[in-house]
């Protein structure tokens, strides 16, 4: 593509995976903008006549059926390794080099092979033998669609993409929530858990509404008891936000630092939520959780399960029911908008003060 240096109009493109980089004499303006443009073209097409492009692929090769499944795999084990940096930068050299070869075998198969039929096929099988979500299957897609410009571009190649005009069309947010008597039955099996930490867990995301990912980050510098409140650092939309904590919150997380403490071995983690190891924190309670929600007796699998991104929105659903204006259940989600959290538009403005008074009351 054209590219301004200085005052002056550059063209770069790809062949075989070398850039390419040439002058044009040309001075940037829109007019020039556009001669350069026809120059890159020409240029790519005389770079390719003398460095002619990877052959189309052979007969075994074609036996050996290309699937998107196998594209999706290599591709997204390939760009695993691109992005491991510091001390495991020297282990994963070797490995590194061997997959990008690899991977970069598959290139004139993928741009000659790859047909919207294979496209059409993987997504059947995901829908109807993997019943998968519309919106797992466009990710899928958006995976497939950045592996295709990267083996056109490296080799200086501009075709159409196969992926053009099949994403499906985004699923309606899920909307289960746990009704009062799941709840109760829910906490009493977390009770009884081998996991001591469970039932503080779950308390906590009911009586917060936070994230999982948010919960199991938060260190105990960003918990503050007194004030009642927790900040949020590592939240989804990178912005920090505030948590207030009712009585039910506080004293599970007064739990949760006394369990800690007593399994600390004399090992510091600044997590409220450490891991075994040294560094880090817990990243999931999916086990314990999920054997929890089977002894409670609710349903534990299949689309009607009770997850624990769940218990987020039950936060939110009895919030709302129990009066608590819905900016105020915005703020404590963290969402950017109203609309996210209901589809409801009117909403009452109160103070802050009023809004934590209200905040602390409310508990399942």
């Amino acid at each position: 593509m054209p590219k301004k240096i200085g005052e002056m109009i550059h063209i770069v493109f790809y062949v075989n995976g070398k850039r390419m980089q040439r002058t044009t004499g040309l001075k940037f303006n829109s007019r020039n903008w556009r001669k350069a443009a026809k120059m890159e073209t020409e240029e790519r097409s005389k770079a390719l006549k003398d460095k002619p492009f990877l052959s189309i692929p052979s007969e075994k090769e074609r036996a050996n059926r290309l699937t998107v499944e196998r594209v999706l795999s290599e591709y997204l084990e390939y760009l695993e390794l691109r992005v491991r940096s510091g001390d495991e930068k020297k282990r994963v050299f070797d490995e590194k080099k061997r997959n990008s070869l690899k991977f970069e075998a598959l290139f004139p198969v993928i741009i000659f092979e790859l047909t919207k039929k294979n496209v059409l096929e993987h997504i059947n099988t995901r829908q109807l033998e993997f019943n998968e979500t519309n919106d797992n299957v466009n990710r899928q897609l958006s995976v497939l669609s950045l592996a295709i410009q990267h083996a056109q571009k490296w080799h200086g190649v501009i075709i159409s993409n196969v992926t053009t005009g099949l994403r499906l069309k985004r699923n309606s947010p899920r909307t289960r929530h746990a009704s009062i008597e799941e709840i109760e039955l829910l906490l009493s099996a977390a009770k009884k858990s081998e996991n001591v930490k469970l039932y503080d867990y779950v308390v906590i995301l009911l009586n917060t509404g936070m994230r999982v990912t948010e919960l199991l980050s938060l260190k105990e510098s960003e918990l503050c008891i007194e004030d009642r409140t927790a900040t949020l650092k590592d939240t989804k939309n990178g912005s920090t936000r505030v948590v207030i904590l009712n009585n039910k919150a506080v004293k599970s997380f007064k739990s949760l630092l006394a369990i800690k403490k007593a399994q600390s071995k004399g090992i510091y983690s600044p997590y409220i939520f450490p891991s075994d190891s040294e560094k880090g924190h817990v990243l999931c309670f999916k086990k314990s959780y999920n054997s929890a929600l089977k002894t409670s007796g609710i349903i534990w699998k299949g689309e009607d399960k009770l997850t624990m991104r769940d218990l987020r929105t039950t936060y939110a659903t009895h919030a709302l029911n129990s009066g608590v204006p819905l900016n105020v259940v915005q703020g404590m989600l963290g969402h950017s908008s109203p609309e996210l959290t209901a589809r409801v538009y009117a909403f009452t403005k109160l103070s802050e003060d009023k809004n934590k008074n209200i905040l602390l009351r409310f508990k399942i």
